[in-house]
Order: C-alpha cells, then sequence, then structure tokens
C-alpha cells in the first residue's frame, strides 16, 4: 500500500491547526491520540511540542508553539512560524477536530497492522518462527489494537431518543436545591455586581451557609453540603477576615468541608486559568466527592486567556461548568459590572444559567457604609411571587460588634427614602431622578404611604 493510503496529510494538518486555532479542543483529543499516532514527522514534532505546553499550563499559539520547536531544536525539521501560520490559516475552526483525529488514528492503526505483517510475512520466508508462534503473534497484535480501541471510544456518548410515553414513565427525582429558592442541585448561577459593593461578602456569606445548612439572607438551606471557594484575587488576610465574619454571621458553623482555593496560598504555583485544559484540570484534582457546591471569585481574575466580550472564549469554561453539572455539582459565577450597569462582557454567559442576581448600589449609598447592596433577579427558572422580589442587605454589627445582616424588602425601602427626600421638599420628578425610577413609582409610594405630591398628609374628609 502506497504512503497515501496509509496516511491522511490533510487530517493531521487539520488537527495541529485546529489546536492553534483553538486550544481548548486539546481536550478533546488528548485522550484518543498521542505523538506516534502522526505520519509525518515534523508533525509529530509539532504534536509533541503542543502536548508539552499543555502539560506546563502553557497556552498554544503560534508563538508558544514555535518557541517551543525551537528550544527542543526542531523549527528547522517543522518549517519553522511560517508553516505553523499556513497550519491556522487552513483549519478556520476546530468544529471537526473528532473527526479529523479519528481518521489519524484509524490510519495509524492500519500502518501498525501492516507493518505487524510485513515482519511476519519476513520472519515465514526466513524461516525464523513456528506457523503457531505466528498466530499467536498476530493474535495478540489485533487485540492489544482492539483494547485500544474500547478504550478511547468506551466513554463517548452516543444519541437516543426515547418515546413520549416511556419519558412521561420515567422516575425522574423532584430538583432539590442547595440554596432555596435561588441555587438548585446541579445549577449554574452568577452574581455579579460593581467593584467594592459586597459580592465576595455575598459570596462567602452563601459558602458558610450552605456548608452550615444555615439561612442566609432571603434564602434557605435544605441540608449541610460541601463547598470549594476558589478566590482569584483577595489577600490571604482579607479573606481570613470574611470568613470569620460569615461565621459569626451565621446561625452555625461549617459541618460539611469547606475549602479554600487561594492565590497567596499557591504563590509559586500560580493560580488557574480555568479557560484552559491545564487549569480545569488542575482544579478537578482538588474536587472531591462531597462538594456539591463550586464558587468561582471571580470570572476576570480565574479566566485569562481569551476575549471577555467574545462569547466563543466562554464556551471552555462553559463546557467545564456543565460537566460538573452533570456530575451533580453546582457552580456559582462571581462577575464584575460594566460601566452601564450589567454583567460585563458576553451575555451568552446566561444562556445555560439558572439564576442570575444583580448586585445594585442603593441611591443614597455612601462609601463609610461597606457591604450594602440591592439584590434584584434578573434570570431565575421557577422563581415567581415573593422569592423573586428584589430586596435589600447590609452586612453591620450589634452592639456587641458581632456581624450580622439586615434586610428588607426594596418596595419598603423604597417607600423610606422617598419619605425621607419629600421631607427635605424634593418634588416627585427630583425624587424620581435621584432614586432612579420612574414619577409614577414615586406617585404611588407616596400614595402608599399616606403623602400627596406636595409631600403633605392626607387628611380625611369631614
Amino acid at each position: 500500500m502506497s504512503n497515501s493510503e496509509l496516511s491522511s496529510l490533510a487530517a493531521e494538518e487539520a488537527v495541529l491547526g485546529g489546536l492553534l486555532v483553538d486550544s481548548t479542543a486539546f481536550a478533546r483529543v488528548v485522550d484518543t491520540i498521542n505523538v506516534e499516532d502522526f505520519f509525518r514527522e515534523d508533525h509529530r514534532l509539532i504534536f509533541g511540542a503542543m502536548t508539552a505546553l499543555v502539560r506546563a499550563g502553557a497556552p498554544i499559539d503560534l508563538l508558544t508553539v514555535d518557541t517551543e520547536l525551537q528550544s527542543r531544536g526542531d523549527g528547522e525539521k517543522t518549517g519553522g512560524i511560517a508553516y505553523l501560520g499556513r497550519l491556522g490559516r487552513d483549519t478556520p475552526t476546530a468544529a471537526n477536530i473528532e473527526t479529523y483525529e479519528e481518521i489519524v488514528r484509524n490510519h495509524a492503526n492500519t500502518r501498525r497492522i501492516m507493518a505487524y505483517a510485513e515482519r511476519v510475512s519476513a520472519a515465514c520466508s526466513a524461516g525464523e518462527q513456528s506457523s503457531f508462534d505466528l498466530l499467536v503473534g498476530a493474535e495478540r497484535q489485533l487485540e492489544q489494537l482492539r483494547a485500544s480501541w474500547v478504550a478511547t471510544n468506551r466513554n463517548r456518548p452516543t444519541l437516543k431518543s426515547i418515546e413520549v410515553h416511556d419519558f412521561l414513565a420515567l422516575n425522574i427525582p423532584p430538583r432539590q436545591f442547595l440554596l432555596k429558592p435561588i441555587l438548585p442541585q446541579q445549577g449554574l448561577a452568577m452574581l455579579y455586581g460593581p467593584r467594592g459593593l459586597g459580592k465576595t461578602q455575598l459570596s462567602v456569606g452563601i459558602a458558610v451557609a450552605v456548608a452550615s445548612g444555615a439561612r442566609f439572607l432571603k434564602w434557605s438551606v435544605p441540608a449541610p453540603a460541601g463547598v470549594l471557594l476558589i478566590d482569584g484575587e483577595m489577600p490571604a488576610g482579607a479573606m481570613q477576615r470574611r470568613l470569620a465574619d460569615a461565621i459569626q454571621a451565621s446561625d452555625g458553623e461549617p459541618s460539611a468541608p469547606l475549602r479554600i482555593i487561594s492565590p497567596d496560598l499557591n504563590g509559586e504555583v500560580g493560580m488557574p486559568d480555568l479557560s484552559t485544559v491545564a487549569g480545569q484540570k488542575s482544579v478537578d484534582g482538588l474536587i472531591t466527592d462531597d462538594v456539591r457546591l463550586i464558587i468561582l471569585d471571580n470570572l476576570s481574575s480565574l479566566l485569562r486567556t481569551g476575549v471577555e466580550n467574545d462569547a466563543e472564549s466562554w464556551l471552555p469554561l462553559q463546557t467545564w461548568a456543565l460537566r460538573h453539572r452533570a456530575a451533580g455539582r453546582s457552580v456559582l459565577f462571581i462577575h464584575h459590572a460594566g460601566k452601564g450597569g450589567a454583567q460585563r462582557g458576553t451575555s451568552r454567559r446566561e444562556d445555560v444559567l439558572d439564576t442570575v442576581l444583580a448586585l445594585r448600589r442603593p441611591s443614597d449609598y455612601r462609601q463609610s457604609q461597606g457591604a450594602r447592596f440591592e439584590v434584584h433577579v434578573e434570570k431565575g427558572r421557577s422563581l415567581y411571587g415573593s422569592d423573586a422580589n428584589p430586596f435589600e442587605a447590609q452586612l453591620t454589627a450589634d452592639a456587641r460588634g458581632k456581624p450580622i445582616w439586615t434586610i428588607k424588602e426594596l418596595e419598603l425601602a423604597q417607600e423610606s427614602q422617598i419619605a425621607e427626600l419629600t421631607d427635605l421638599g424634593m418634588k416627585p420628578g427630583e425624587i424620581a431622578r435621584e432614586l432612579g425610577c420612574s414619577p409614577a413609582t414615586v406617585y404611588r409610594r407616596m400614595k402608599a404611604n399616606g403623602q400627596d405630591a406636595d409631600g403633605g398628609k392626607r387628611v380625611g374628609h369631614a
């Protein structure tokens, strides 16, 4: 057989090119293909360099791969950055990389069988082995190839359908909650807000509540569950204080595992980049079976590859989160708000989320008040009625200095603000601009508070 029948150079180029345009695709082929599967030597060298980069936690791109090849003395053997550039240009997407990888692997297995057949033929011609020994060797070789095929295809899912009556007859247990009613088991949620408003205090409070089985703000925890809190930027001392305050403010102490990954405690290794396969694997190694909730605080510090506004850059972390959801875990993303007030970057993040909570600064907020914010439910599957009502929360201290959370319904808080501003002589239009609401809302709140448009109290008619 000719080389063209024993190899597919186009498929090899498509695999390498796909990895250059989307390094996250490495996770989709790493367990099923290896260096020896490539027919051309330069392709083996390039894939070997890519593998070394991923294992070192480095990204795959033209510059890093070329630098790695040069450091190994293989730059000239592989055509340099010019050939790498052509591979990237000729492969616009990595969408079909599994198909190309399978073509490469099948041709590699064909070459292995042909090579063994040639050795058997040569041995027979030379009279070096008995026919029985040759058959045993051939059987062993084929069994190794079969075992390899089974191992690489065992976990590949196959598409299936189910008849509607069979589907309705399935015994599917009702979905339970980790933090009722906003965070279901196997749920994906996001909490975002402006810098310095109290996102970390809120996320730490949620972590302590879930691990303790204690109520937090308006939410309840049916049973304690293990939590992994990944903090991407907080100094260890500041995080220690926040955790201590959260436990003091809680009705109970953690009885389920509550583990922390902190930048200060990983100085030599560094924090993982969860947009890369290596970063995800480093975290996966710390996620035990008892962890039911993963909190990522925050996306900006834990996703360092790709463009924040690019929807495609979000897909690696979304895939990782969906994998953990399939394993029975929930993931809570902490994120920053942009200048316009919405969550920063691509809105595609919200597509797969069960819940999106937005923290907003109250109109009369003062910096000295610390963690005080409004909580608004922007997306909530199965959230309705009073569960979806916005509220205001503030972290304060009691007379003994113990941290406590206070909450009040936003409607009541707004009525109080309107009453105070009315007493200062402000007109409804001015109050609406001050509070960022409509004049109709101001009139309605004034009416509920027994005030007229001029700020005076209404009296009954004689």
